[in-house]
């Protein structure tokens, strides 16, 4: 949600109140809204506007075609809706007449003529700047007179509001590439004489004074390079200033020099009239006392992993010892006359508030758009990161929306709430489709990681246990858990039992996966003519395999003597993605137990030293795998260590680790 915060977007609670009520100007509107306007209603100019931003509930048209503003008395005053669509929000311009600061905003009529056609309006601006934006459809903007043209040609518009000023650096609209945007106003010119223009604009951007091109911009160059001096006389001018932004920041600055000026200056709000900001009051519906509306308030936003999450707080203006009820259109519900919630992703979000009072009650729903505070992100109010992590954590994980669940883990996670972070895991493994598959197998890595770090093995699997069959995460999912299961736990059996479902897999890692699960189940026969064909496979694509393989088997040897497994074990795995065939040799497999041993401990690496072994006899390095397996188990499990003794002797009688009796 765009919120500015000097015109907080009012929803109140209306309770019968007779000194806030006015006569309904036509009573076939059924809704309204009361504005007060905070200006100099005594010294009216006749060309004074107001801007006011309010909700609808979802009573008023689509296209906003049946709003209309009267003053308190009932008279119509001419106005314009600025954007709607966003969820229930609409923006109004509307003009101002003497000595007039109350008026409301008319809304519920199926059966209202159609306002005049855009550009028809009575709304005359002459007061703040028009700033429309639309869609650019590969615009040719080379020189001024290209951008009337370009402007007519660009795409859907995309918003509309009122500024102050041409000099801003944030888009109120959202986050947009390929934009062109058009600001319309009068300019007021206090005295005759000689002008001085000059601007800067990202992308590019012409100003037109009168319908004449007078400046072109382009390339935010930061100076005054563009620029222009044309003679001016006193009194309003037409002023246009189109901007072509093809991506990044959206950023337009604009000075001038008049003839009373000794340097150029910013353009000033006061040189285009400044508009009045209109405060909307509670939501009224025709012979209802009770009417259930609340005030939104966006508090803060929390960026990681490449989401922003938004903190609201929500506030119904009930009477005292009235019961409200809250359902924010995620899955979750709370009560109380306050609340605060966080919404985990950008989206419009149908909040449904129930009052209950003396026997009495009304449900409304607000379409609330929420999303980052556009048109004050450069004041972007931000949030600790314990305040919303423990919000989340008090979520009813089964409720919330699946596509929450990726960013929910990391915020809990960076918090330390292990206990959230693995629910919220668990049910993202079990859900069969996912919004976004590669990022909950992020999520999910990540959980399972943090749990494999603290040694909590069985509860990690029990995670990727959850992950259905027909999963779309599959086989992702289960080459993870294979992994688990052959390189941290050493159950071969069960590994190879979550990879059969992929024996015929035409997916690399998958056949890889399986391949590897085959040889420490001791089928490696079956296991060989796989490796073969993903070897061939990485050899058509040109490498010299051999030397990448050396290469990345230094960079492995290089991980143990640091003890970075966990760096290390990822470079492995991409070491036996490039090289696949180097996995039945049994180098990568003793570099492997190295790893386990420094990550999980030593039962686990002789049990895999042993596997390999005993299902590769002929590999170079089986003699060197149990001698490593007899090693690590003499303390814990001298018989076991002799029994791999006595197999090394007897299998390999003339490799020297057999002579070596101090093993």
């Amino acid at each position: 949600m765009r919120c500015n915060h000097s015109l907080s977007v009012c929803l109140l609670l209306i309770i019968g109140c007779a000194n806030c009520r006015a006569d309904w100007f036509d009573n076939h509107w059924q809704f309204r809204r009361m504005i007060d306007v905070n200006w100099d209603a005594d010294h009216a100019s006749g060309r004074d506007l107001a801007m006011v931003e309010f909700y609808t509930a979802g009573h008023a048209a689509a296209d906003g075609s049946d709003i209309r503003v009267a003053r308190e008395d009932g008279r119509l005053v001419a106005s314009h809706v600025l954007r709607g669509g966003l969820g229930d929000r609409v923006s109004v311009v509307f003009a101002l007449a003497a000595g007039q600061t109350r008026y409301a905003v008319y809304f519920g009529n199926a059966d209202v003529a159609p306002p005049p056609p855009p550009g028809m309006e009575d709304v005359q601006y002459h007061c703040g700047l028009l700033m429309e934006m639309r869609r650019a459809n590969n615009p040719r903007v080379n020189g001024m007179g290209d951008f009337p043209a370009a402007w007519d040609q660009a795409g859907p518009v995309i918003g509309r509001t009122l500024v102050g000023q041409p000099f801003y650096g944030v888009d109120p609209f959202g986050d947009y590439q390929r934009v062109i945007t058009r600001l319309s106003g009068w300019l007021v010119v206090p005295v005759d004489g000689e002008y001085y223009f000059a601007g800067s604009v990202t992308g590019r951007g012409a100003i037109f004074l009168d319908g004449k091109p007078v400046l072109f911009m382009a390339n935010h160059v930061g100076d005054q390079r563009f620029n222009v001096t044309l003679h001016l006389d006193r009194g309003g001018h037409e002023f246009v200033l189109y901007h072509y932004q093809p991506g990044g920041e959206d950023i337009v600055s604009v000075v001038w020099k008049r003839p009373d000026m000794s340097k150029p200056e910013i353009l000033a709000r006061q040189s285009f009239g400044i508009f009045a900001r209109g405060r909307p009051g509670p939501l009224e519906e025709q012979g209802h006392a009770l009417v259930a509306d609340f005030e939104a308030q966006y508090v803060a936003e929390y960026f990681l992993g490449g989401n922003y999450s938004h903190r609201y707080q929500l506030t119904a203006h009930a009477p005292s010892g009235a019961k409200c009820d809250w359902d924010f259109g995620d899955g979750l519900n709370a009560s109380g006359a306050t609340v605060e919630h966080v919404f985990v992703t950008a989206g419009v979000y149908p909040i449904r508030l129930t009052v209950r009072w003396n026997g009495n009650s009304d449900t409304q729903t607000v379409s609330l758009p929420v999303d980052r505070d556009w048109e004050n992100i450069d004041q972007a109010q931000l949030d600790p990161l314990m305040k919303q992590a423990r919000i989340i954590a008090g979520y009813d994980v089964s409720r919330v929306r699946e596509d929450w669940l990726p960013w929910m883990i990391p915020i809990e996670q960076q918090a330390l709430m292990t206990a959230p972070a693995t629910a919220a895991g668990d049910r993202l493994a079990s859900v069969p489709r996912h919004a976004n598959a590669t990022v909950a197998m992020i999520a999910l890595r990540q959980v399972s990681g943090d749990l494999e770090a603290a040694h909590k093995f069985d509860d990690a699997l029990h995670l990727w246990d959850l992950v259905p069959g027909e999963s779309d995460l599959n086989p992702m999912a289960a080459c993870y858990e294979a992994g688990m299961l052959d390189w941290t736990v050493a159950d071969f059996a069960r590994a190879l039992k979550v990879m059969e479902p992929y024996a015929k897999s035409s997916n690399p890692p998958a056949k890889l996966s399986y391949a590897m699960a085959l040889v420490l189940a001791n089928r490696a026969g079956e296991a060989a003519p796989i490796f073969d064909s993903l070897q061939a496979g990485q050899e058509k694509l040109g490498a010299n395999l051999g030397a990448v393989s050396g290469a990345m088997a230094r960079t492995i040897e290089f991980r143990i003597a640091q003890r970075d497994w966990e760096n290390g074990e990822a470079d492995w795995d991409s070491w036996q993605t490039r090289c696949p065939a180097v996995f039945m040799e049994g180098y990568s497999v003793l570099l492997r137990t190295k790893f386990v041993e420094q990550h999980v401990g030593f039962l686990a690496a002789a049990k895999i030293a042993e596997a390999f072994a005993g299902a590769v006899p002929a590999s170079p390095y089986a003699p060197q795998l149990l001698d490593r397996a007899s090693r690590l188990l003499i303390k814990a499990d001298p018989g076991k260590s002799k029994a791999l003794r006595d197999e090394l002797k007897a299998k390999y009688p003339e490799d020297p680790l057999s002579q070596d009796e101090s093993k």
